[in-house]
């Protein structure tokens, strides 16, 4: 079933918003709890989340709630941008066009709140005997592409640079494309 999966070449690049704490190559969630929309159900792998562009990571991370018209400055404070560039073509199971039915899902199922259907999907998915390096599936916020990749695939993955304190003024001008408004802790 060729058409269940796409191969995204080496030299692309990746966006990535990661917790300060954690290295910017960070395979989450930490713990054995499933988190995320494509996590573990029961612990047995890691998964390295990232977009296509900076605006992408933004929606995925920081305008999760739609109900929120603000993201606080202290959510920004805790985060760092980083960005890499794949090292080699990765093979991903394709879900963020027409192909997602190949895999049972529709995209209802892929952007509900309620991770289950995804979670279990993921381990379908990282369980296939073709070992995909990962998913690639549409945000739930800016109908971008965005990838999330299983550990297996950790060595595709070359940093450019050091993961950076996020710009202020870059974040204000993404968030507002969403209808957001970057607000302080003390409002």
């Amino acid at each position: 079933m060729q058409n269940q999966v796409i191969r995204v070449p080496a030299g692309q690049r990746l966006a990535r918003l990661h917790p300060k704490q954690y290295d910017a190559r960070f395979f989450g969630p930490a713990g054995t709890e499933p988190r995320n929309r494509y996590d573990s159900p029961d612990g047995g792998y890691k998964i390295f989340y990232a977009a296509f562009s900076l605006r992408g990571a933004v929606g995925e991370v920081l305008v999760r709630n739609p109900a929120r018209r603000y993201v606080m400055m202290s959510e920004i404070d805790a985060l760092a941008s980083a960005t890499f560039r794949l090292g080699r073509d990765v093979v991903l199971a394709a879900l963020h066009d027409e192909r997602m039915s190949s895999w049972g899902v529709s995209l209802t199922d892929l952007t509900a709140s309620d991770y289950a259907v995804t979670q279990a999907l993921g381990a379908k998915i990282h369980a296939d005997a073709r070992r995909l390096d990962g998913i690639l599936y549409p945000s739930r916020f800016s109908n971008q592409p965005c990838i999330a990749l299983f550990e297996r695939a950790e060595a595709a993955l070359e940093p450019l640079g050091d993961s950076r304190p996020l710009r202020i003024e870059r974040i204000e001008k993404i968030v507002a494309r969403f209808g957001k408004t970057v607000a302080d802790d003390s409002l």
